[in-house]
């Protein structure tokens, strides 16, 4: 520990000693939470539950992929992979359907038992926006991959005594295109749903909607006796 900033005799620490140290250490402390949208992560999967025919679920791997990891929340990875486990087989999917799977899996009270699955439902402001929530959903895991990515270079940069200048920027390069890679994909399929991204800014159009003739967050849809109005 550094010693103690002393004022004058008998005053104590000057202002500004112990102060910049605790803001230092607060804002070190923010900087290591991984940025994530638990909001836009619930209504992503909540609407996968509840779009008809595996629509919403469709639109969301198009958007994001098949890859769990996207999610932050391990509850939304488990039901991301029953859901995508429903669909492959053809089967239909609502609340009861995705209850049922994970239950067969062992993974309902991993997830928080219906109550969650309730809790997701009601969450969905419209189903019809599940490929918007997943763009969301995407961006943040692309800030997370991110902050992973620039660890590994600051580790390289740490064992710069075992790397030679040419294997630094190979880790450099690597990186780069890496970045490029996922900050590409975001911006293009903003540009598909009419936003343009020009140097940091975005300008955004109104889409269309997907065509359907349903719209909200399910109307009748019942477990246990509930209604998801």
């Amino acid at each position: 520990m550094f010693p103690e900033k002393k004022g004058p005799a008998g005053r104590g620490p000057e202002p500004g000693g112990n102060t910049r140290r605790a803001d230092h250490t607060s804002s070190a402390a923010r900087l290591q939470v991984p940025p994530e949208d638990a909001d836009a992560e619930m209504a992503c999967v909540g609407s996968m539950c509840l779009g008809p025919h595996g629509e919403a679920v469709k639109a969301v791997v198009e958007v994001i992929g098949r890859d769990a990891s996207v999610f932050f929340d391990h509850r939304h990875r488990i039901i991301f992979d029953a859901l995508l486990a429903l669909c492959d087989r053809g089967w239909p999917i609502d609340l009861l359907t995705v209850r049922d799977e994970l239950n067969r899996r062992g993974k309902l009270r991993d997830v928080g038992g219906e109550e969650y699955l309730m809790q997701l439902a009601v969450s969905v402001p419209s189903w019809l926006n599940a490929w918007w929530y997943a763009l969301i959903v995407g961006r943040y895991a692309a800030l997370r991959q991110i902050i992973r990515l620039t660890g590994r270079l600051s580790d390289a940069a740490y064992r710069a005594d075992d790397m030679t200048a040419c294997g630094i920027i190979d880790e450099l390069d690597a990186l780069r295109d890496r970045i490029r890679q996922l900050l590409s994909g975001q911006i293009e399929h903003y540009e598909l749903a009419g936003v343009t991204v020009v140097e940091g800014e975005h300008t955004e159009a109104k889409p269309d909607p997907p065509e359907s003739e349903t719209a909200g967050n399910g109307n009748g849809i019942t477990l246990k006796g509930r209604v998801v109005a």
